[in-house]
């Protein structure tokens, strides 16, 4: 998750969580206060797109009664990967 002034600002705040069993991790830290700003999730994870979009709109209408609007919202569910390169069998 990236909170930014604008989104060409150059100082961000930042936070990371990769695993459940970890904490999030605060990766860059804003200096001044905002009035406003624009938030970036980006979500990966094992659930249906509709659900995640359902919980993420949910979860933006009430956080912490902030005013949050949200002007982009993409959801999808990743192809398969399609590696380049095999190693067949190690001699």
């Amino acid at each position: 998750m990236t909170l930014a002034s604008d989104p060409d600002a150059l100082t961000i705040g930042s936070v990371s969580l990769v695993r459940n069993d970890q904490q999030p991790e605060l990766t860059h830290t804003l200096l001044d206060p905002l009035a406003g700003g624009e938030l970036t999730l980006n979500l990966r994870a094992e659930a249906a797109p509709e659900l995640l979009e359902q919980l993420v709109r949910r979860v933006a209408a009430g956080w912490l009664g902030l005013q949050l609007d949200v002007t982009k919202l993409e959801s999808f569910r990743p192809g398969q990967p399609n590696p380049t390169h095999r190693i067949a069998a190690m001699e």
